[in-house]
């Protein structure tokens, strides 16, 4: 059941990190915005946070894969 519960949480993760980056792109992409590359790399590394947890919450539930 908690092998259940960790892959729920990776999935919804980086569903979550798939969103963020999507949005850095729409908002990179607006002629308003200064510096597009700055906005996308600020929301990437969001995105990768949010991607991280998801890894480190499923590692910590989980453990680490067997070969």
């Amino acid at each position: 059941m908690i092998k259940r519960l960790a892959n729920v949480v990776y999935w919804v993760a980086s569903g979550v990190g798939a969103l963020i980056f999507l949005a850095g792109a729409f908002v990179a992409s607006r002629e308003e915005v200064y510096s597009p590359i700055a906005v996308l790399i600020v929301f990437a590394v969001v995105a990768t946070l949010v991607w991280l947890i998801g890894v480190a919450v499923r590692y910590v539930l989980v453990g680490p894969k067997n070969p």
